[in-house]
């Protein structure tokens, strides 16, 4: 199998999100068909272990994705803040089957830690349609 070729200009979302007490932003890179080809991950600590950490599980998870393994596959396979970006974009696109909603992703979703917490329990239900923040809601006063 060809590794597939990025357009020189291609479509990306961004999001944050948070893992393990720490909070990240992932950028997905599409082909020109909307398919997920890439994704950088920064954790805000330029030249810090964990930001190598995280430019490494980035670069070889762009890989595995423009050598055509999807993304779904991918995520049965590895841990740790790519996988929580992997399940964002899954739950961006509607492709999980059962679409779990993490507690991060309602926080970010919603706005608000008491409505994510609803969530979580199943007292209430996220919709398409959902607007993404640039940055991450302040945490609980």
């Amino acid at each position: 199998m060809s590794r597939r070729r990025l357009p020189d200009r291609r479509a990306a979302q961004i999001c944050m999100f948070e893992h393990g007490d720490r909070i990240y932003r992932a950028t997905f890179g599409c082909f020109a068909n909307g398919d997920l080809a890439e994704i950088f991950l920064d954790t805000g600590k330029p030249n810090a272990t964990l930001q190598a950490h995280a430019d490494d599980s980035a670069v070889l998870v762009s890989l595995l994705l423009q050598n055509g393994v999807p993304p779904n596959t991918i995520k049965r396979s590895i841990t740790g803040p790519i996988s929580t970006a992997l399940d964002i974009w899954l739950a961006m696109v509607g492709v999980m089957s059962e679409c779990h909603i993490t507690r991060q992703l309602a926080i970010f979703a919603l706005r608000s830690f008491e409505l994510a917490d609803r969530v979580a329990v199943g007292e209430l239900e996220l919709i398409d349609g959902v607007d993404w923040p640039s940055k991450p809601p302040a945490g609980p006063a």
